[in-house]
C-alpha cells in the first residue's frame, strides 16, 4: 500500500517540479531585442520561484517560434486591455538561454 501512495505522490509532484518562475500580474512593460529575436516582459508583480540563472525579474519570450509569437501577442493584448496574465517559466536549469539572466516563458494565459 505504501508503494501505491508513493506512485500517486510522484504523479502529482513531477509536473510541478519542472515548472517555475510563476507569475500572475499585469504587464508593466515589454521590450524587444532585435539581435536575439526575443522579447523581455516586466510584470508589475515579480515572478515567484525563478531558476538560479534568473538574475533579473523580467521574463523572456523567444520570437523565432510560433509559440513565442502567440505568447507575445497575448502579452501585448493583456497590456493594452490592462488585464492580468498568468503563466509559468521553464525553470529547468537552462531556462535563461534566450536572454541572459531571464527565465523563459513556457506557459501563459490571459485572465
Amino acid at each position: 500500500m505504501v508503494a501505491g501512495k508513493a506512485y500517486i505522490f510522484l504523479l502529482l509532484a513531477i509536473p510541478t517540479m519542472s515548472m517555475g518562475g510563476g507569475f500572475e500580474s499585469k504587464v508593466e512593460y515589454v521590450q524587444v531585442n532585435l539581435e536575439t529575436n526575443s522579447a523581455a516582459v516586466k510584470f508589475v508583480v515579480n515572478p515567484t520561484n525563478p531558476p538560479p540563472c534568473a538574475t533579473q525579474t523580467r521574463m523572456a519570450i523567444p520570437l523565432d517560434i510560433d509559440g513565442g509569437k502567440a505568447a507575445y501577442s497575448l502579452i501585448l493584448s493583456a497590456q493594452a486591455s490592462d488585464r492580468n496574465v498568468f503563466g509559468k517559466g521553464k525553470n529547468d536549469g537552462n531556462a535563461c538561454d534566450v536572454l541572459s539572466g531571464m527565465d523563459t516563458v513556457r506557459y501563459i494565459r490571459l485572465l
